[in-house]
């Protein structure tokens, strides 16, 4: 976490998060929101929690801000805004403060940081939003208490998607360092990207005028999906979901794909269940894959300490190996050697003498 220190810097933090919230939010609350409020697709939750989580906490008047102008223009009471900007901005808080009682890491290299993004924001703090929030518009007379539980399901979905697929993206490119490059790594991921793009819109879409018949079946994209995160990590693995879902949540909301419904409502509920399932796989896969680089170093080498096996095979050790475990243990593996090297010295003494 980098914290801003400067007012300049919190100022345009601040109103840079609520262009993003803003303009998010309104292209969600197009997409056949429940009861006028309550939508499906909601980028918005991810965005807050990954610039809360990499800025700090100071600018959180920016989710506030945004939260409460587009919910205005949408046409909600002040009150019922009032209350909505309230439980969207806790819901941002929330997920950064529990993410911070398991020591969360954006590198999302170990499997315990993606159950932690999963059970933690996407679970916990968005039901927090989604119950303040419908409440406020009970309250203010905009929802029916019919429409209670429709729009309660549809705003924790929303939200919870928008944790899984926005966030991961956000902490990934901007909370570790930029991938190295190998050897025909493009041309690998131009051709996957490529492969993603056909499939999605075979799936999702109505190429070539429909001519092509195939079978729908949303799932066929996981092989691609696998191959992304086993192959590029949490790059490959955020970068994919993020594709399919903008692929997906557009041919849905134009009637095409396995889930398209008379409801537009209907078609995006199944869908972003689909998209939830996904984003979690590819995530899973992407921290088990960067677990098997760990510790394949010294998979050979069972006397050598982990950590500094990792050190030795990479002259500069980044976040993505082990983090501060890496350094610590290096140091203490520093240390004893520093603490043998005069005896090493004395014993060696008398051959080297004698050969003088």
């Amino acid at each position: 976490m980098r914290e801003l220190k400067s007012r300049t810097e919190v100022a345009l933090g601040c109103v840079l998060l609520f262009a993003a919230y803003f303009v998010t939010a309104l292209l969600g609350l197009r997409l056949d929101a429940v009861a006028g409020f309550a939508t499906l697709v909601w980028p918005p939750t991810g965005i807050a929690l990954a610039i809360l989580w990499l800025f700090g906490f100071r600018l959180w008047p920016g989710v506030f801000a945004g939260a409460l102008c587009v919910n205005l223009v949408a046409g909600a009471p002040l009150p019922a805004a009032l209350g909505i900007a309230l439980g969207n901005t806790l819901e941002a808080i929330a997920g950064v403060w529990l993410l911070g009682l398991v020591r969360f890491q954006t590198q999302l290299d170990r499997v315990d940081d993606v159950v932690a993004l999963i059970v933690g924001p996407a679970i916990c703090s968005t039901a927090l939003s989604a119950s303040i929030g419908v409440t406020s518009l009970r309250l203010a007379g905009t929802v029916s208490s019919s429409a209670t539980v429709p729009a309660l399901r549809a705003w924790w979905i929303g939200d919870m998607v928008g944790d899984l697929v926005v966030a991961p993206l956000l902490f990934v490119f901007l909370g570790r360092q930029p991938l190295r490059w190998r050897r025909w790594m493009r041309a690998e991921v131009l051709l996957l990207a490529c492969a993603l793009a056909a499939l999605g819109l075979l799936v999702f879409g109505k190429v070539f005028g429909g001519s092509i018949s195939l079978s729908r079946h949303p799932y066929m994209l996981f092989p691609l999906l696998a191959w992304a995160a086993l192959r590029f990590g949490h790059y490959g693995a955020v970068t994919s979901v993020f594709l399919v879902c903008g692929i997906a949540v557009t041919g849905t909301a134009m009637g095409y794909g396995p889930f398209a419904r008379p409801v537009l409502a209907d078609s995006l509920l199944d869908l972003q269940a689909f998209m939830g399932v996904a984003a979690g796989t590819a995530l899973v896969l992407g921290a088990a894959r960067a677990a098997h680089a760990f510790h394949r170093p010294f998979a050979s080498s069972p006397g050598l300490d982990p950590a500094a096996a990792a050190v030795r095979s990479d002259p500069e050790p980044r976040g993505d190996v082990g983090g501060s475990r890496v350094g610590e243990s290096a140091a203490r593996a520093r240390g004893e050697d520093d603490r043998r090297a005069p005896g090493d010295l004395a014993r060696c003494g008398g051959p080297v003498r004698a050969a003088a």
